[in-house]
């Protein structure tokens, strides 16, 4: 029988830290166990058939100082957590899922990956093409040159660059929907301009291939730590939540054969998750419908 539906979990910027004996800023790493335990309460109970985490999934890089031995720790952990969900995860790297001053390879491979390299996952049932975009390909002369801190714009790859083409050119009469970490279009006006040490270094490069072949329908993306929606030019590109900054939030996407229905849901916390933080977050956490063309 063909399914109607198949719900997709979006999760963005946990910044899990094991043992953190505090936050950093609004960040709530001193309660990373907790919050990591909600999340998951939550996202099993919404029967979701997989998630996709956009990366940042913990504290490494230049601006925690976790050291080697604490990312290691707090990374197994956190992909241990997962393995006990009834259904699969996918994760990206973000800027700092790396240790200070090496590249994105081991993480990468960690995480199922190739170094530089994405993935496409196929959902026939519902005429979708999930493309996973890895914006951490940064070279280690790239690398050293962010030094003290990481690179925090994101970088990808001439291989991926043509791995994302061939799977765009492949995809037939799919509707595709890109998941990626750093931004490949500016924020609604609602919010902050996009500074290029946000933003993907090449995403024109990416643009371009989304342009040529007309499949994309919307763009998930992470790192800046605002809920923004902003559809441009019959795609709708979406800034997902943090799960560190209050309100501790995350999407929940319903994906059918003529569209999507994207859901926030904040995380029920206590209450030292101080709701709003000064971040702008919308007035309300309304459903937005999204639609695709009708797939053959």
């Amino acid at each position: 029988m063909q399914r109607d539906s198949i719900t997709v979990g979006i999760v963005s910027d946990t910044h899990f830290w094991l043992d953190s004996p505090t936050g950093f800023g609004r960040q709530f790493q001193q309660h990373t166990r907790y919050i990591q335990a909600a999340l998951l309460e939550e996202m099993q109970a919404a029967r979701l058939d997989m998630a996709v985490h956009l990366g940042d999934i913990v504290c490494g890089g230049g601006a925690y100082g976790m050291s080697a031995a604490e990312f290691g720790r707090s990374l197994d952990w956190f992909l241990r957590e997962l393995q006990e969900l009834p259904f699969p995860v996918h994760l990206l790297p973000g800027n700092h899922d790396a240790v200070l001053g090496e590249t994105y390879a081991a993480v990468s491979r960690a995480l199922g990956l190739e170094p530089g390299l994405g993935k496409s996952i196929e959902l026939p049932e519902v005429g979708a093409q999930l493309e996973l975009l890895h914006s951490q390909g940064h070279d280690a002369d790239m690398i050293e040159a962010a030094l003290p801190s990481d690179p925090t714009y994101g970088y990808v790859q001439p291989e991926e660059l043509a791995r994302f083409e061939d799977a765009l050119s492949a995809c037939g009469n799919r509707n595709v929907l890109v998941f990626t970490h750093q931004l490949l279009m500016d924020m609604s006006s609602e919010n902050a301009p996009t500074e290029a040490s946000k933003a993907t270094a090449n995403r024109r490069s990416v643009l371009d291939i989304m342009e040529r072949h007309g499949k994309v329908r919307a763009v998930f993306q992470g790192h800046v730590h605002v809920y923004d929606v902003h559809p441009v030019g019959g795609v709708t590109f979406v800034v997902a939540p943090p799960v560190i900054v209050s309100p501790c939030a995350w999407l929940e996407l319903r994906l059918s054969r003529t569209g999507g229905l994207l859901q926030p849901h904040a995380l029920p916390l206590p209450d030292w998750a101080d709701h709003g933080a000064g971040h702008p977050w919308p007035v309300d956490w309304a459903p937005l419908h999204m639609s695709f063309p009708v797939v053959d």
